[in-house]
């Protein structure tokens, strides 16, 4: 049987540092105030737009799918940060990253990915250093599937519960591929008889350089990272118009697209 994959990792000096600083903050804090923490703490500049009050109320007291781009590394935290205060909230996330920190994995709905991500190159570098400690046994795809498909449901009953569940549909390190399936079995698990929310996120203006963000200060240096919310759709809006989880998948990827477009000729 293997060791625990991010043994390893702790036995880094900085590196057990900050993730023991991380983990006590959300024990006594929750996360998205520890994740406002680290912000403050790493001199991370970030501007929300776009957030009014309706779209603030949602995300803080209604059940809620919030979808975001990861190009890069800090999307995650830098989107938890920027929403109002709740405790039922969970991030649809690769399963590489339970065993980081006890605290942080009651967040995580892990989706089984290595498989996919086995045909890829490691290119940027927090990728090689996460596939260097990660000492998980491998599953086979079937395996996957199925853990999958029941990370789906339990995030949906969680949703119908009026918790909020954080993805990204193009996945970790997505730079405008193709959407996974996901975001569209995963609304048509919900349903459209409950009071739920989708509402989109664009993250812009970080980098390859954004581990030195974890460096206290360094953050004063680097870009402004922004954080753009859209507007609310009910759920049964998505339902009605695309009906299946494929025409979800894409026309929700379409409206996306363009919408991200024209924020950018802003």
């Amino acid at each position: 049987m293997k060791k625990n994959p991010f043994n390893s990792i702790h036995k880094i000096p900085y590196i057990n540092t900050l993730i023991n600083r991380i983990d006590r903050d959300i024990q006594l804090l929750g996360f998205i105030p520890a994740m406002q923490q680290l912000i403050k703490r790493t001199s991370v500049k970030v501007q929300i737009q776009a957030l009014d009050n309706k779209t603030r109320d949602l995300l803080q007291n209604n059940g809620c799918i919030v979808i975001f781009n990861h190009p890069y590394e800090i999307e995650t935290y830098v989107v938890v940060s920027a929403l109002p205060h709740r405790n039922d909230l969970k991030i649809i996330a690769t399963s590489n990253l339970l065993g980081i920190s006890k605290a942080f994995d009651r967040y995580l709905l892990p989706v089984y990915v290595d498989h996919n991500a086995r045909k890829e190159k490691a290119s940027k570098l927090s990728g090689r250093f996460v596939k260097l400690f990660n000492l998980r046994s491998y599953i086979r795809p079937e395996e996957a599937h199925g853990k999958n498909i029941q990370t789906l449901k339990n995030a949906s009953h969680f949703i119908q519960k009026e918790g909020l569940v954080l993805m990204c549909p193009e996945g970790f390190r997505g730079k405008g591929g193709r959407w996974f399936s996901g975001i569209g079995h995963l609304i048509t698990e919900v349903g459209s008889k409950n009071n739920v929310y989708y509402i989109s996120c664009y993250i812009n203006h970080t980098s390859n350089l954004d581990w030195l963000r974890l460096i206290p200060y360094i953050g004063r240096i680097l870009p402004v990272i922004t954080v753009t919310f859209s507007n609310p759709q009910p759920l049964r809006d998505i339902i009605d118009t695309y009906r299946d989880p494929k025409n979800i998948v894409l026309g929700l990827e379409h409206e996306y697209n363009l919408w991200t477009s024209s924020l950018a000729l802003k």
